[in-house]
Order: structure tokens, then sequence, then C-alpha cells
């Protein structure tokens, strides 16, 4: 064996671990937004499991074709490359199918306890998992650029505690989560959003999915963690 063929089996294992770590966290990912997409009757949530599972067929796909004896051959990768393609043909098509049911059913989407974000940049139980512009961030009525900064350097301090061993993990409260989202619904109903227009920001409970209060309010809560809304641990 040359040094040619030792470094094309050292990234071909190389590529089969990652995907194989890929498979483990779409896996997960697909059971978590199903789950929660039936319970709520969310075709947004179903259909972004729908499209991890076919992220874990595609994944399958790559393994089988790193792991097949001819997967260098242009045979072996254009059948590789056909089944992917087919895989999201059907994905659109269930994603097509579900919409026209929820449009002629007008069927309406209950709201998911765990799709509600902390002050729009973590969600509970999924430690040292941060977001820029998450959910009901103020994105649609501020500077996009210095809402993302604000939240980067508040993350930041977060992250700083994990990398000097403060502590391992970061997560926001149950309790934290809740009373952001029921605050952020009751200041909801003095905005604009709530006099009668038909803004896309709204749900099915006229609740503009924003941030509701002032930008100096952001800015102001962005500037320090309030470590009591975290589990640290």
């Amino acid at each position: 064996m040359n040094n040619r063929d030792e470094e094309h089996g050292r990234l071909q294992q190389r590529g089969l671990r990652l995907e194989y770590a890929t498979i483990a966290w779409n896996a997960l990912e697909m059971v978590i937004a199903i789950g929660l997409g039936l319970i709520a009757r969310s075709l947004a949530l179903v259909a972004f499991g729908l499209d991890t599972m076919v992220e874990l067929f595609a994944s399958g796909v790559v393994v089988w074709h790193l792991r097949h004896p001819g997967g260098q051959s242009d045979r072996v990768t254009a059948r590789a490359l056909r089944l992917v393609a087919v895989a999201f043909f059907a994905l659109a098509l269930t994603v097509t199918i579900g919409s026209v049911w929820a449009l002629v059913s007008l069927a309406a989407p209950d709201e998911s306890p765990l799709g509600i974000a902390y002050l729009a940049i973590t969600i509970p139980d999924f430690p040292n998992l941060f977001m820029l512009n998450g959910p009901n961030g103020p994105v649609g009525n501020f500077s996009l650029i210095e809402v993302a900064e604000l939240q980067f350097a508040y993350i930041m301090q977060l992250i700083e505690m994990v990398r000097s061993g403060e502590c391992r993990e970061v997560s926001a409260t149950h309790e934290a989560s809740e009373r952001f989202d029921t605050d952020r619904v009751e200041a909801a109903k003095s905005t604009v959003w709530t006099t009668g227009c038909r803004s896309w920001y709204l749900d099915d409970r006229g609740v503009p999915a924003a941030w509701p209060w002032t930008f100096d309010r952001f800015r102001e809560v962005m500037a320090e963690p309030d470590l009591d809304d975290f589990d640290i641990r």
C-alpha cells in the first residue's frame, strides 16, 4: 500500500466517524421535532423532523458509498446521488400534502412549551446551546446587526464560565423561560401589532413573535446574564 492509499484510507475512516456522529445527532433531533410537532399539531415542527429524516437517509447513503468496495466508481456515485434526490422529492411531496390539508381544514397549531426561548438566545434542557436572533427576539423592529452583537456578548459571558472551568453546563431554567414568555405575551398587548393588523408576526393567539419592549431594555438585559435564571452545573 502506497502513501496515497494510506491517506485515502485515513480520510475515509474520518469521514465515516463524522457521518456516524451526524446520524446519532440527527436521530435525536428527528425524534424530538416530530414528537413535539405531533403534540402541538405543528406542521412546521413535523416538517423539520421530516427534513432531518431525509438528512439521516442521506447520511446513510454516504456511509454506504464510503464503505462500498467500488465507491470511487461513477456508477456507484450516480446511484448514491439518485437515492438522495428521491428522498428530497418524497419530503417535498409530504410537506405539500400536509400544507394543503392544513389550509383546507384550517388547522392551527397549539403552543409547544419546549419551543419557548429564554431571551431569544437559549432554551431549557439543552445545556451549552445558544442562538443568535432566536424566537421572539427584536429582529423585526430593530437593527439586526446590533441585536446579534449584543446577544453574542451576552452568550460569550456564559461560554467563558464553561471555558474557565467554573462549570460544565449552562442552560436556562424552565421557570425563567416560562416567566419570560408570560411577560412577553402580556407586554405584547400594548404594541401596535395587536391593534387589528394582519401581520405575519402574529401567531394563532394574535400574539406577535417579537420583542415587545424598547431597545434600551433589550440592551440593559443583554449587558449581563442573570445567573439565577440558569441551571449551572
